[in-house]
């Protein structure tokens, strides 16, 4: 049996669920053995709509045994500090031959008692997030003091701006075992710093690999939520209020980003274009739904305009957007299911990893708005000009995502080859 401690689970933000599931998906296409994965994450709830009570593991149903998951929460940066210091009494008993072990009711019972540890983050170490890339260093971290194999899974790094964050990203960077990013950009600050000692390699992003849901359960959700007449040209838009984060120099930034849809999505009922607003995360701080439904109050046409209400797995929410001939999206995995799916794509960048990814590897810079550039104009000129090149754009994507899912299958070769070296078993 290998247990594999995935760290940075989390269950409403769909995209964080589109990986951790492909992660899931690949490694167990090359390693046949017996694979325990054990998920750790900040929510408590429901993870894949099966019940966490109280860090426990909770085996999955029978026909998915291999894998266990657990939601836990670290409370607060006391815990955090005490778990380090923890860790190195772990550490020093089990040099000494000391029968010292974390009971399941420790956050470290599972850090101890895995084989391997993969942090699938996807940016959580980019640098961009203050307090999630901080604790995302402690689970490294502790893992390192435990001497644990760690891996780091389809992931954008680097583009620090606090010099002490990169000084300590490069120190914990240099002490893992396997490096997998998903775009140039994140290889490049790799190089940049001396980040030398683990293996790089540059591969893509694990969703790529993700499989939509069949047409027939679309189907049955857009009845459920009143979608009737779904006609063609199609127009997908997901909103995010977390952008409005990354909005430099602007007062009243939600109402900025508020009214650039409005206008826009105003413009294209003029053109005759239907919409159909999709969510893409479901959390209770940034749930895409809430800047859906300001946006859908303030629509002039609302005849056009058609709305995604219910939350849906990764899958299902892939399954929608290929329903739409043009998509736009604010969240990095929304736009990979569209891309995956030769859809023309329409990217609103706050972070590198859209650049790096939906830009670079697969040839859509032209089609990135950055953030501090994003207005009305700019979006709505995006949008008509993915329309125009539809037909190219979609013939393009064809011959490029073919190459992408076998560079995302090649992390679990990868992770296999590490496994193989380990003698993990």
């Amino acid at each position: 049996m290998i247990k594999m401690l995935l760290l940075n689970v989390g269950e409403y933000n769909k995209g964080n669920v589109a990986l951790v599931k492909s992660t899931i998906y690949i490694i167990e296409k090359f390693i046949q053995d017996n694979v325990q994965f054990v998920l750790l994450g900040p929510w408590e709830g429901n993870f894949y709509g099966q019940p966490i009570k109280n860090g426990y593991l909770i085996p999955r149903k029978a026909n998915q045994a291999k894998t266990t998951r657990l939601i836990i929460t670290l409370k607060n940066s006391l815990i955090s500090i005490w778990y380090i210091f923890y860790c190195i009494f772990l550490r020093i008993s089990n040099e000494l031959n000391l029968s010292f072990y974390p009971t399941k009711k420790s956050g470290m019972f599972f850090y101890y008692n895995c084989d391997l540890v993969i942090n699938s983050g996807g940016d959580h170490l980019s640098g961009e997030y203050g307090k999630e890339t901080i604790s995302s260093f402690l689970e490294l971290l502790y893992s390192f003091i435990l001497k644990k194999p760690i891996i780091l899974f389809s992931e954008s790094l680097g583009k620090f701006e606090n010099s002490y964050l990169n000084f300590f990203a490069k120190i914990i960077f240099n002490r893992v075992d396997l490096i997998l990013v998903r775009e140039q950009l994140s290889y490049d600050y790799l190089i940049e710093n001396k980040i030398n000692n683990p293996q790089i390699c540059l591969t893509a992003d694990a969703a790529f690999s993700l499989i939509e849901s069949d047409a027939l359960k679309i189907e049955q959700i857009l009845l459920n939520e009143g979608v009737y007449e779904l006609k063609t040209p199609i127009i997908g838009l997901n909103p995010s209020k977390l952008i409005t984060k990354f909005f430099k120099n602007f007062p009243n930034k939600e109402e900025k980003i508020i009214n650039i849809f409005i206008n826009t999505i105003d413009e294209l009922n003029k053109k005759d274009f239907n919409i159909l607003l999709i969510p893409h995360v479901y959390t209770s701080t940034d749930d895409d739904r809430i800047i859906i439904n300001e946006i859908s109050k303030k629509i002039q046409n609302k005849s056009k305009l058609h709305i995604i209400k219910g939350e849906y797995n990764p899958e299902e929410l892939k399954g929608i957007i290929k329903r739409c001939d043009i998509f736009v999206g604010a969240r990095m995995h929304a736009t990979i299911a569209s891309t995956s799916m030769f859809i023309p794509t329409v990217g609103i960048a706050y972070s590198h990893k859209m650049h790096g990814i939906i830009g670079e590897m697969l040839g859509l810079e032209d089609y990135i708005i950055d953030i501090d550039n994003l207005n009305y104009e700019i979006l709505l000129e995006k949008i008509m000009m993915a329309w125009e090149n539809q037909k190219d754009i979609h013939n393009h994507l064809k011959k490029v995502i073919p190459e992408v899912k076998k560079r995302s299958m090649r992390n679990g070769e990868l992770v296999k080859k590490l496994v193989d070296s380990l003698n993990i078993s």
